[in-house]
């Protein structure tokens, strides 16, 4: 571990995006001290007035030491995960420890229309103390148009394997 380089820090932004164009922060969640936490979907709006071009998102915890994981997805997701009645598309900003933030191509870019509803989807972990986080998500835009528009920041999956006990080095593949 001593020759690992030192986690990414999250009490700032990537130095490399620059300054925000906008934040997005959502209320305080309490985070029990053990036991289950189930996900939570909290849902908001972008604060663009006008249409922008995403071109990088980051989302940062006030506790880290709580979140399993979190997204944010553009649009609106159901309670219940599943896709029926929803208007989501991909997540456009993820937290996983040691996760780097979402920057698509330079010249491409991700549609935020004026007023953009926006979902955060949050797994917390507890960990013996009551706590609580309150995430914000950091939003760059492009300066004019860019000339491809993102259509997906999905990467292949495979939910439908299964590992015998005791395998050993048992290959599984995703398209």
């Amino acid at each position: 571990l001593a020759e690992l380089p030192p986690p990414p820090a999250y009490d700032r932004w990537p130095d490399e995006l620059g300054e925000p164009d906008a934040l997005v922060t959502i209320p305080v969640q309490p985070v029990k001290a053990d036991g289950v936490e189930p996900y939570r979907y909290i849902f908001t709006y972008t604060p663009n007035p006008t249409n922008v071009w995403l071109r990088a998102a980051a989302l940062r915890p006030s506790n880290s030491k709580a979140v399993h994981h979190a997204l944010v997805w553009k649009g609106h997701i159901g309670n219940s995960g599943a896709r029926d009645n929803s208007t989501y598309v991909d997540h456009i900003a993820e937290f996983v420890p040691g996760f780097k933030p979402f920057q698509l191509p330079p010249d491409a870019g991700i549609l935020l229309t004026r007023s953009n509803k926006l979902t955060f989807n949050l797994h917390y972990t507890p960990y013996g103390v009551e706590t609580t986080d309150q995430p914000t998500l950091a939003l760059w835009y492009h300066k004019a148009k860019p000339a491809r528009t993102w259509v997906s920041t999905l990467g292949p999956a495979n939910g439908s394997f299964s590992i015998p006990p005791q395998a050993r080095d048992h290959p599984v593949q995703a398209e």
